[in-house]
């Protein structure tokens, strides 16, 4: 089964000022560096369970002879049109 790591960080700051600059505000190329962020592991969960919810796959054992298929996570940051942070997405591809 799939399941993005739970992220390293343990806390975020309170204070509002803090919060908003440990957003990312560039996309990331990387699922180690995604870990580091809540934000991330939140957009990963809500990807995962839409592919449960929409029954994308089915979870078999596996064979010998089966023909295993990788995955990694794309991120992409969706703006609105003055170029402030709309959401966070993820997308798993094969």
């Amino acid at each position: 089964m799939l399941r993005p790591r739970p992220p390293k960080i343990a806390t975020i700051s309170v204070s509002p000022v803090s919060r908003a600059a440990s957003l990312p505000q560039q996309e990331l190329n990387s699922f180690k560096d995604a870990g580091r962020y809540l934000i991330w592991h939140k957009a990963m969960q809500e990807e995962l369970q839409a592919l449960y919810d929409n029954d994308t796959w089915a979870i078999v054992p596996f064979a010998q002879l089966m023909n295993v298929v990788g995955s990694r996570w794309v991120y992409k940051i969706k703006r609105h049109a003055d170029g402030c942070v709309e959401r966070y997405k993820t997308r798993l591809v094969t």
